[in-house]
């Protein structure tokens, strides 16, 4: 994905929260990225550990929220929307993901974006994808970040604003960006305001089919 290739540099730390079995990962180190996923599915990560031997690729086998201890998750009958959110369940199943189911249950460990940067170093990029619980990972962050994209359902849209409000309150200094579903390029040519992006996220209607990621990068951001 061309995408990446303007927020990520050879050397970068780079966070991928919500790795599953490792498909942004693999772009993230194409690019000479050091990843470091985040994946509570325990099959996941044993996955992208075979995916990656000998890669600069660590994976850790817990959530991340905001707070230190356990939480409990809803495994999916496909491995991509497994969720730690309620609501994100209850949405999406009235439309998008009318025929999964979320029939089994973990309990996991859960840990911080702070505690992870204390441990790994600063990240320029932080992905998250977590089906609905980015805001609680977002709270477990209280330092701006050069770069981080959030995934954008319709259905969650206020959840996605919130999140955007809670990176601004780290860092006011930013510009917005939207990958529609996994396009190879950004959908606008230039970076937009925080008002245009939230703009847009509430134009959209379409339930079923849009989804994406919201980017946010620090103005400054080279």
């Amino acid at each position: 994905m061309k995408i990446f290739e303007s927020i990520i540099k050879k050397d970068d730390i780079v966070f991928d929260v919500g790795s599953n079995l490792g498909d942004k990962s693999e772009i993230f180190l194409s690019l000479g990225a050091k990843v470091i996923g985040f994946e509570p599915q325990l099959e996941c990560c044993e996955y992208s550990i075979r995916r990656f031997i000998n890669t600069n690729f660590l994976v850790e086998n817990i959530g991340l929220d905001n707070k230190v201890g356990t939480e409990k998750i809803y495994i999916a009958s496909y491995h991509t929307i497994s969720s730690m959110s309620e609501k994100f369940i209850e949405e999406s199943k009235k439309e998008r993901f009318v025929e999964y189911s979320w029939n089994n249950q973990r309990i996991i460990k859960t840990d911080t974006l702070d505690n992870m940067i204390y441990k790994y170093g600063k990240p320029a990029f932080i992905k998250i994808d977590v089906e609905g619980y980015e805001l609680n990972v977002l709270q477990g962050l209280s330092q701006p970040i050069d770069c981080i994209s959030i995934e954008y359902n319709p259905e969650l849209c206020e959840s996605t604003i919130k999140c955007i409000e809670y990176i601004c309150s780290l860092n006011n200094e930013t510009i917005f960006n939207y990958g529609y579903r996994n396009d190879e390029y950004f959908k606008y040519n230039d970076w937009i305001s925080k008002d245009e992006m939230i703009s847009y996220l509430r134009s959209v209607n379409d339930f079923k089919f849009e989804f994406g990621d919201v980017y946010v990068k620090n103005i400054n951001m080279i």
